[in-house]
């Protein structure tokens, strides 16, 4: 059940209180040796880290329990291929200004390895990220 794993370290990542536990959660998820697009650009790890971690920036990240309904899970030998979504809101406080949220859709795919003795790690991310709250003027 890579599916569950996948969004379970996802949402550590997101949600992560401080940098130390940001990056244990992304040391965790991801190997040495990945993959990564976003928003269907190869990326580096690090370029990717530094975009979560401008959404971090934001306000407190909320990734509510993702549904598992629209998941895809497929697999063979050590590798599961696993797709799903999950909506990911930002909660802004803006001094002497109501607090405002934004709110992304997250979509990804990810190709999960059975490391040896070191539990799992995704060799292969596409991360596709769109905001849905709307603009305000």
């Amino acid at each position: 059940m890579s599916i569950s794993w996948t969004q379970s370290q996802l949402r550590a990542i997101y949600e992560a209180q401080n940098e130390e536990k940001f990056d244990k959660a992304f040391d965790a998820a991801f190997s040495p040796s990945y993959e990564i697009r976003a928003n269907h650009k190869l990326s580096t790890l690090d370029d990717f880290r530094a975009s979560v971690s401008r959404i971090r920036a934001e306000g407190r990240v909320e990734v509510p329990t993702p549904s598992q309904e629209n998941t895809i899970t497929a697999s063979n030998s050590s590798d599961e291929v696993v797709a799903g979504m999950f909506k990911l809101i930002v909660h802004r406080s803006i001094p002497l200004k109501a607090t405002q949220d934004e709110t992304y859709m997250i979509h990804f795919s990810a190709s999960v390895h059975a490391d040896k003795g070191d539990g799992r790690r995704i060799t292969s991310f596409y991360h596709t990220s769109v905001k849905t709250t709307p603009s305000s003027s």
